[in-house]
């Protein structure tokens, strides 16, 4: 799939479903901040924990969760990553959303996901 900066209608192939739309841009008002949760929440970092790993937890805090619930949690094992995340009908692409958002917080790529 590729996209231009023209304005336009994206045009699927016959083959491509829509699983999930994410409206970009900026509202007639301005928005409110949401409640969040905060780093010990929904990690268990500690005062020995690599920094990279606590710019990923932090990042994965803004991702926009389906429900904006942040049911997720991540721990550090053996210099890999771990999370979980609740189950629901949302599960899947949460996880995928908090993923990306972690890797780019920390600046590390996909290998860093404990198996």
């Amino acid at each position: 799939m590729t996209f231009s900066r023209v304005k336009e209608a994206y045009k699927m192939n016959q083959e491509e479903k829509i699983y999930l739309a994410i409206a970009v841009g900026y509202g007639k008002n301005q928005g409110v901040p949401h409640k969040s949760k905060c780093i010990n929440d929904v990690s268990g970092v500690s005062k020995n924990s690599p920094q990279w790993f606590m710019n990923g937890v932090n990042a994965a805090l803004l991702a926009p969760t389906a429900r904006n619930k942040q049911k997720f949690f991540f721990e550090l094992v053996d210099n890999k990553v771990l999370v979980k995340i609740n189950s629901g009908i949302f599960s899947g692409i949460d996880m995928g959303i908090i993923k990306l958002h972690f890797e780019i917080g920390s600046g590390k790529n996909s290998s860093i996901w404990f198996s």
